[in-house]
C-alpha cells in the first residue's frame, strides 16, 4: 500500500544521506589524514558516521531495535549543518 512506498522512500532517502555523510567523512580523513583528529567538529562528523554505519547495519539485520537511535543520529547530523 501507500504506506509501505512511503516507507521505501524515507528509507532510502536515509540510507542517500548517510552514504553522503560517510562519504565526506572518509575524504577528509583521507584528505587531513591526522589533522583530521585537530578538530573537534571533525571527531564530531567521524562518531556520527559511525553512528549511522551501525544504525544501518543494524536496521538491515534485524539484530535489535533501533527506532530511538536512529532518530538520535538524525538529531546529530541536523545539528551538525548547523555549526558555526
Amino acid at each position: 500500500g501507500p504506506d509501505a512506498s512511503f516507507s521505501d522512500v524515507l528509507k532510502l532517502v536515509n540510507y542517500s544521506c548517510g552514504v553522503v555523510f560517510v562519504l565526506e567523512a572518509v575524504l577528509k580523513i583521507y584528505a587531513l589524514r591526522w589533522g583530521y583528529i585537530a578538530d573537534g567538529w571533525n571527531i564530531f562528523d567521524g562518531c556520527t558516521a559511525v553512528l549511522v554505519v551501525v544504525g544501518i547495519v543494524v536496521s538491515e539485520t534485524g539484530t535489535g531495535s533501533v527506532g530511538p537511535a536512529i532518530s538520535s543520529i538524525r538529531l546529530l547530523r541536523i545539528s551538525r549543518t548547523f555549526r558555526l
